[in-house]
């Protein structure tokens, strides 16, 4: 009977303490991402890393990101590769008017990018590829929203999910 009640004792034991270490790894693993999210800063840099002025003018349409949804959207966010390794997303930017679209501001998850230089300038039918470096890093199974937004009021937004 002893023997019973000490069994018991050692499963209960063992069976609350796996709970609470549950527990602790799933609240700080939860508290890590909203403090990425919501808390922190992240330093996120971008630069013009090319600027064909040759590409076609329409791309090809994705339902799934909002960006490119509507054929009649003047900026197009056309692409967006994850490079893992170092922390980066190369991102190719489409101008579907027939002038210059100005681009002056770049959020990603919300939080202000260091913009290289101050402006982006894309020639009427033409796209340019940017660089996103996270000071982060970037995490598996996480969103990143990237929103892309002109001097003249175009907006273009991308969600990046990384698996």
């Amino acid at each position: 009977m002893r023997r019973n009640f000490l069994l018991c004792i050692v499963i209960i034991f063992a069976v609350v303490t796996n709970v609470i270490l549950i527990g602790i790894l799933v609240q700080s693993s939860d508290s890590m991402g909203a403090n990425n999210l919501n808390n922190g800063s992240p330093e996120v840099t971008v630069s013009v890393i090319s600027s064909p002025s040759d590409l076609p003018a329409t791309t090809p349409n994705d339902a799934s990101n909002p960006s490119t949804a509507l054929s009649d959207q003047k900026l197009i966010i056309a692409s967006v590769q994850e490079n893992i390794t170092s922390f980066t997303f190369k991102v190719s930017v489409t101008n579907n008017d027939s002038v210059q679209i100005t681009i002056n501001n770049v959020l990603v998850n919300n939080y202000p990018a260091i913009l290289e230089n101050k402006t982006t300038i894309i020639s009427a039918h033409s796209s340019v590829e940017l660089l996103f470096t996270f000071s982060e890093g970037l995490l598996f199974g996480h969103t990143y929203e990237i929103k892309i937004l002109s001097l003249e009021g175009y907006s273009a937004t991308y969600y990046k999910t990384i698996c």
